[in-house]
């Protein structure tokens, strides 16, 4: 099947040609008439939609479509000619005009990067629902659609580390903490290498979390999706065990 064509099925509400072209695992977690039955609440609430974005990510393609109002979205994940991942959802729009800064920032890189999360809604930048992070972007390098090289198990591995950052603005240092221990990236490595869980998975998931449970009993439940820094001030050596769950 072309894919440009997913937005034909979409926008004349072909619910049962859409379900046709998920993979065997995205069938096993709805039946077609649970997903005809939200599937149809969702056409008839949007209006005609528009692709925005495109992109390759090691073997899968995403798609983004908007509906002409900016009010709704859907996110399709591709691999091969099956759809892995599919998300559709109204978009909560915030009035940026209130925020705006007299600030001037500059992209804190000389090199060339791809915006991987950015934008004005949820599907663009997952960052958007969180006010301290909302016009956050993150930034990839990519080679052949993929942002590392051999199993992506290091640091190194990735093209952007070890590429010079610059201040987006003037400013003065107020703190250097160096030796944090990034937990997270460890957690994400694990999932894709051992059970082939991808970013992309995760973000897509309703539920993306892990535990830590502390040597002394106490335990921690870390959201896989969200950004906080406290979770990797935690010293490894006290952490007995960590379970993680994706679904």
């Amino acid at each position: 099947m072309n894919k440009t064509n997913f937005g034909d099925y979409l926008n004349k509400s072909k619910s049962r040609k859409i379900y046709k072209i998920f993979d065997q695992n995205l069938k096993r977690e709805f039946s077609y008439w649970q997903f005809r039955k939200l599937f149809k609440s969702y056409t008839w609430q949007s209006d005609v939609h528009e692709l925005k974005v495109c992109t390759q990510n090691d073997g899968t393609i995403e798609q983004i479509w908007i509906d002409k109002a900016n009010q709704f979205g859907v996110a399709v994940t591709w691999k091969d000619n099956s759809i892995i991942g599919f998300v559709m959802r109204p978009l909560i729009n915030y009035d940026a005009i209130k925020n705006e800064t007299t600030l001037k920032y500059a992209v804190p890189t000389t090199d060339c990067y791809e915006v991987f999360w950015g934008g004005d809604n949820e599907l663009y930048n997952y960052h958007y629902l969180y006010p301290h992070q909302r016009y956050a972007i993150d930034l990839v390098i990519k080679e052949n659609h993929k942002t590392y090289k051999n199993l992506g198990k290091v640091n190194a591995d990735y093209f952007c580390f070890g590429k010079d950052i610059i201040a987006p603005a003037n400013g003065t240092v107020e703190k250097v903490v160096n030796g944090v221990q990034d937990i997270d990236s460890k957690v994400k490595n694990q999932l894709a290498s051992q059970r082939g869980v991808t970013t992309e998975k995760i973000n897509n998931a309703q539920t993306a979390t892990y535990t830590l449970t502390l040597n002394d009993g106490n335990k921690k439940v870390v959201n896989l999706k969200k950004n906080d820094d406290a979770k990797n001030s935690i010293d490894p050596s006290t952490i007995k065990q960590i379970q993680i769950v994706v679904k």
